[in-house]
């Protein structure tokens, strides 16, 4: 199903919850919820204000920082959402920051999750300065 056009109101609104309910007991979810409203073609500049509110507070929630799979799941479904970086707003950016940040975001070292990450990222418009260094 396509977001904008088969699913009412309610019961997005209904699944949205159900979703980020997971959140509060596995990171992964959180990345999860997010690559799927990109996949079910969901527009961040669209989605009502209360699901955008739900998602930051899911992703402040989360019992972990994002690492490997989530960091990706999460940049790459806001991507596929057609999410610019500055139209994520503060608090977003800074649930994905307090991952990126973190010397063990990539301890896996998984190349597709570093290279879907910095693809989502660049077509983002990401703001490199923003962005940690080693």
């Amino acid at each position: 199903a396509k977001w904008n056009e088969n699913i009412s109101d309610d019961i997005k609104r209904y699944l949205t919850m159900g979703l980020l309910n997971l959140v509060r007991t596995d990171s992964l979810c959180f990345g999860c919820v997010t690559y799927s409203l990109g996949q079910m073609e969901a527009n961040w500049d669209t989605l009502p204000s209360y699901l955008k509110d739900l998602i930051v507070i899911a992703g402040k929630n989360t019992p972990n920082k994002l690492r490997d799979q989530e960091i990706s799941n999460t940049i790459y479904g806001l991507c596929l959402m057609q999410a610019s970086w500055m139209s994520l707003g503060d608090e977003m950016r800074a649930v994905l920051l307090r991952s990126l940040r973190d010397e063990m975001v990539f301890a896996d070292d998984l190349p597709q999750h570093i290279a879907n990450t910095l693809w989502a990222l660049a077509k983002m418009d990401a703001a490199w300065g923003e962005m940690p260094t080693a």
